[in-house]
This record gives C-alpha cells, structure tokens and sequence, in this order.
C-alpha cells in the first residue's frame, strides 16, 4: 500500500484529526488508524475525502505525488465504475477468472464487484487501476 496524503491534506486545510473525524462520523481512533496507514482506507470515505480537499483519490492514496486542487471533483458514480471495468475487462481480453486470480478473489467475488453486487475494496480498485492502466479518479467517473 502506498504511503497515503491524509495527514498532509488535514494539516493543510487547518483540520484536526477530531475535526475530520466528526465530518465522516466516525471515531478519531478509526480515522488515525486510516491516517497512519494501519488501515485501508474504505473507498466511500476516500471519495467524501475527496470532494472535502477537492483532490484525486489517487492524491489522497499516495499515488500522485502534487497536491492540485481540482473544483470540477465529483462523487463517485459506481455505475460508471461498473461500466468502465466491464468496458476494459471486454477490451484487454480479460476474463473474470483471470480478473479475480490478479486481485486474490474468486471468480464470483470478482463478478460482484464489477456488477455493482459488492462493494469494490480500494486494495482492489488501485490492482485494477494498475491492470487496466488507467487513473483511479478516471475509472471511478470522477472525472
């Protein structure tokens, strides 16, 4: 897991942990731990995070290196997530079986995510950002 931003952007934006915290409603012990590292940050609160700072998820994730405020930030729209993956899964000749040994799940659970049945992990999301070689933010429909 790369080495996230969340506790640069925090300080830059004047928030502390507890501010932030209560914004995500959630416990400041949980947001440390997702700060730190210790934990993966879940991908709906990368995208609330996101629209806060009015940055990339990939930003946030460690895997851009600038911080740029972007105003045109959307939410996540997972239908086109949906679609992006099932587009580029079509296009680069993938199966689901293939998909799913590359991110360390079954075929099914693989099937889930694309289909909008399970919620996409962000682990899973950056794997299939780097199969598909294309921008996290892009492949969600942030953009």
């Amino acid at each position: 897991m790369h080495k996230n931003n969340l506790k640069f952007i925090r300080q830059k934006n004047n928030y502390s942990i507890d501010d932030i915290a209560r914004i995500l409603k959630c416990k400041t012990n949980i947001y440390s731990k997702w700060e730190n590292g210790d934990v993966i940050v879940p991908l709906d609160i990368l995208d609330n995070l996101s629209i806060l700072y009015n940055t990339k998820i990939s930003y946030l994730l460690g895997i851009d290196k600038e911080y740029k405020i972007d105003y045109q930030i959307k939410p996540i729209d997972y239908d086109i997530l949906s679609q992006n993956l099932k587009m580029l899964k079509k296009k680069k000749y993938y199966n689901y079986s293939q998909i799913g040994k590359y991110l360390n799940c079954s075929e099914n659970v693989c099937q889930w995510y694309f289909n909008k049945l399970m919620t996409l992990q962000t682990d899973k999301l950056i794997h299939l950002s780097k199969l598909f070689d294309v921008e996290i933010d892009e492949l969600c429909g942030k953009k």
